[in-house]
């Protein structure tokens, strides 16, 4: 099977596995915005942020790792050891940062809660630090092996445990808060026994401290990056809770599901089959084009489904969760335009991984830090979750240029900036300009559609892909549906 081919199977099947697990969130959503208050919901978002941001030392990056060294060995011994040394040494990582989430507890209820009884289920949530090593690391190793498969069985039995646990402690016995930390703990538990399992059987359990060294010289810095990257992904919530309630985190933190489902949905499939191959473009010739390509066709995909997120979210919500958490509409284009930036500095960071340049993806967040503190500063006590969503914005913004820069003086793909940017111009006009007509939300979202079907046939034929862009994507098009066609078949002769 060619390169490209099996970049599109690939992408495909991770396709699907990014929409069970989107499928969790939204399965659940109307379960947690009937059974749990704003005030509840974003009590809940505060509990995991703190566990997260522990946990960022837990697994300390080590997937880009894996894909780093098990791509790159001379043989398959070296390969499973990277391996097994990354697995074991993120679960050591793991256990200290559950002993020190556990000591740290009782200050950070108190600041964080003004609740002492927050205690308990921070020490709960915090055993997820122990199960996390045995989930990130076989899932890197998974999509090292390229077995998309393997990854979309696992996410299946995510789902419906995830969803079944969460319907019968929240929904059904009305747990509450407490009920969603023992449903999170418990799935993350069996799925980190059978990952963990399956990882072993297939590399064994050894431990070798030169591999260890290799490793931890690699993602160190991306560990850096991590931290900032913390900082720039979840301040807005701190901010808000400081100058706001945690009725406005709650609305930021709904706000929130749709960006993140936007890039899962936009961009994970892609990153996930993308993460290996691009390294192997890297090194064809005319891959300057190859990258200028992808860029174009994906950044084209990304401002239409953020257009259509942006024109249908207010209804959605409206349908799928209680009048209190509405307001939560407007704020979904800012942070949808924040998860662009991104995805687009995920993009062009490429240069600086390929040249073992990691440091400069630390600099850049450091970089962006104090734009985003400014701006936070200037605009939350102002606007509230508005204004937390445009500090976001400008904070990644200041990320993108600082890595663009510096990524391209490592290995310059030359990215055409200028025509994605006035393509996201237009659908901005257009957003705005359906959300200013004098309807109801019922037409809106009839205009909504009909400027979306416009604004996509409008891409497609302008100035912003050129010819081969658009054979590219009719012949993956052709290809998506051609997977298809056998089953349709099948059953009607059935």
């Amino acid at each position: 099977m060619s390169g490209s081919k099996r970049l599109v199977r690939d992408t495909l099947v991770y396709g699907v596995a990014t929409v069970v697990s989107q499928m969790t969130s939204f399965i659940l959503l109307p379960v947690y915005t009937r059974a749990l208050t704003p005030h509840d919901y974003g009590y809940l978002e505060l509990l995991q942020l703190v566990v997260d941001f522990t946990g960022l030392f837990v697994t300390m990056r080590l997937g880009e790792a894996i894909f780093r060294f098990y791509s790159g060995a001379a043989h398959a011994d070296e390969a499973n050891r990277s391996v097994s040394t990354s697995l074991i040494l993120a679960l050591g990582m793991g256990l200290v940062g559950f002993i020190a989430l556990s000591a740290a507890s009782p200050p950070l209820a108190r600041y964080l809660f003004q609740d002492s009884s927050a205690v308990g289920l921070l020490v709960l949530t915090g055993t997820t630090l122990l199960m996390q090593p045995l989930v990130e690391i076989p899932a890197a190793f998974v999509r090292a092996q390229q077995r998309p498969g393997v990854f979309l069985t696992f996410r299946l039995g995510s789902l419906a445990l995830r969803v079944g646990l969460n319907l019968w402690l929240v929904a059904w016995l009305r747990m509450g808060v407490t009920g969603a930390v023992y449903a999170n703990v418990a799935a993350t538990a069996v799925q980190a026994i059978v990952m963990s399992a399956y990882t072993v059987h297939h590399v064994g359990l050894s431990f070798q401290r030169r591999v260890a060294r290799q490793v931890l010289g690699f993602t160190l810095p991306i560990l850096a990056a991590a931290v900032g990257s913390y900082y720039l992904g979840f301040a807005d919530r701190y901010f808000l809770k400081a100058y706001g309630t945690l009725q406005e985190v709650g609305l930021y933190a709904l706000a929130a599901r749709f960006a993140v489902a936007y890039f899962a949905l936009g961009y994970t499939p892609f990153e996930q089959a993308w993460d290996a191959a691009r390294y192997y473009v890297a090194k064809e010739s005319g891959a300057v084009q190859t990258f200028q390509q992808i860029f174009r066709v994906l950044s084209v995909g990304l401002i239409a489904l953020a257009l259509a997120i942006s024109l249908f979210s207010h209804k959605v919500i409206n349908i799928m969760t209680a009048p209190d958490f509405w307001p939560a509409a407007r704020i979904v284009p800012i942070l949808l335009l924040s998860y662009l930036v991104q995805i687009w500095t995920s993009y062009c960071r490429f240069g600086l991984l390929f040249t073992n340049r990691t440091k400069q993806i630390a600099v850049a967040t450091f970089v962006a830090m104090p734009v985003m503190t400014l701006a936070f500063w200037l605009l939350v006590p102002q606007l509230g979750a508005v204004g937390a969503a445009i500090g976001a914005t400008l904070g990644f913004t200041a990320r993108l240029i600082w890595t663009e820069k510096k990524s391209a003086a490592s290995y310059n793909m030359h990215l055409q900036w200028g025509r994605v940017l006035s393509l996201l111009g237009i659908a901005a006009i257009i957003y705005v300009g359906v959300r200013l007509l004098p309807l109801d939300e019922w037409s809106k979202v009839g205009v909504g559609a009909v400027a979306l079907l416009a604004f996509c046939l409008f891409a497609y034929r302008g100035p912003w892909l050129t010819s081969e862009d658009r054979q590219l994507i009719t012949t993956w098009l052709k290809r998506v549906l051609s997977r298809f066609r056998p089953t349709v078949g099948a059953s009607v002769s059935g």
